[in-house]
């Protein structure tokens, strides 16, 4: 069997084996209230918040979970004031003063924090706490939080020091999804479809920017490929996404000049339906192939490839059984954090056309989005 099939069916099978949801002590007329905390918005949070909702509802935990993504907008606000006038039933409130976001704001991400202890300690309204993304993940960790805290959609929550392990979060109250090596395997996967040498990646250099888009598995795989990285850093992270935008372009350019082969997109908050097309370009003209780390809505926009949008809703569903489990009683640290994501491979056809590749019929069969 060929390295891609036999990735893609080992990881189906541990694919097969979720969590199982406790039932809910149904005698209790008290709803569990939650609130939620991302340190600023970011789309992939969008839809993982929609596949918790959905399976919410499968659940029987709220009775309408069917929240829609906003358009034109990577806030999550819209989908939990949603949630808040359309969940009903009689176990969970989303409570509608409990959005939280800094905006990428360091001093109103501590703000935030602060005054949601103080919450805590004199209201005490709020049941438990949902957590989005590796910046305010770091910083509840490290919080001594009397209600229970489940972190999701973290890029590597042990290299950013959230938790010390798959197998124990370090805090009773606290749990996070771990999805261990994903991006590793993103590149596996990529350079066996490709078979290329050398491996473009633009990313900001620091602590944060390292961390976010878990350059370690990156370079691990890498290694591992025997594959050199060809590297562009500048700043992404600046709260401007026309200039992120820029930057990107620029870097990829860079890539280009400096002979990669094959360029893994990364996250970076410059991307966006209007950038992408110049932010592509440098690629595309030079005829080289890319796979989105977000997958999704990137590759719809030009990306070659990607893992689709599903995958972010079973990210969401998995939060979702932990919320549930939590809620009929079990401690957050006794959860299982390792989340395998399943094999949906997305495929943009122009742009294959465009760098004059043909994918093989292997490939094809593995194929859930054809764009």
């Amino acid at each position: 069997m060929k390295p891609f099939a036999l990735w893609a069916c080992l990881t189906l099978a541990l694919c097969l084996s979720p969590i199982t949801s406790a039932a809910v002590n149904q005698e209790t007329s008290k709803k569990f209230r939650i609130i939620y905390v991302e340190g600023g918005p970011f789309s992939n949070f969008q839809r993982i918040f929609q596949g918790l909702c959905v399976k919410l509802q499968h659940l029987k935990l709220v009775q309408n979970g069917d929240v829609p993504i906003p358009r034109h907008t990577a806030s999550l606000e819209p989908m939990w004031q949603w949630m808040v006038e359309h969940a009903r039933g009689q176990h969970i409130e989303f409570l509608a003063d409990g959005f939280y976001s800094a905006n990428y704001d360091e001093k109103k991400l501590y703000e935030m924090f602060n005054a949601i202890q103080q919450r805590i300690a004199e209201q005490n309204d709020v049941d438990a706490i949902l957590v989005f993304g590796t910046w305010a993940g770091k910083y509840v960790s490290k919080l001594d939080l009397s209600v229970p805290v489940i972190v999701s959609s973290v890029t590597d929550p042990i290299l950013a020091g959230i938790v010390p392990s798959e197998d124990d979060s370090g805090k009773d109250n606290l749990v996070a999804v771990v999805n261990k090596d994903r991006y590793a395997r993103h590149v596996e996967l990529f350079a066996n479809i490709f078979g290329f040498h050398t491996l473009g990646i633009a990313y900001e250099d620091t602590e944060t920017g390292r961390n976010s888009i878990a350059l370690p598995q990156i370079e691990k795989a890498a290694s591992h490929m025997g594959i050199k990285i060809v590297r562009c850093t500048d700043m992404f992270d600046i709260g401007n996404e026309d200039l992120a935008a820029e930057s990107l372009t620029a870097c990829h350019r860079d890539l280009v000049r400096k002979g990669a082969d094959a360029v893994y997109v990364t996250y970076n908050m410059g991307i966006s339906e209007k950038s992408m097309p110049a932010i592509l370009a440098p690629l595309l003209d030079a005829k080289i192939p890319t796979f989105s780390q977000r997958g999704g809505d990137e590759v719809d926009q030009g990306v070659l490839l990607g893992l689709a949008q599903s995958n972010d809703l079973a990210e969401g569903a998995y939060s979702a059984q932990l919320l549930s489990r939590i809620m009929a009683g079990e401690p957050a640290r006794r959860l299982p954090q390792l989340y395998i994501e399943p094999i949906n491979l997305q495929f943009n056809q122009e742009t294959a056309k465009r760098i004059g590749w043909k994918p093989t019929l292997e490939i094809l069969m593995a194929v859930d989005d054809i764009y």
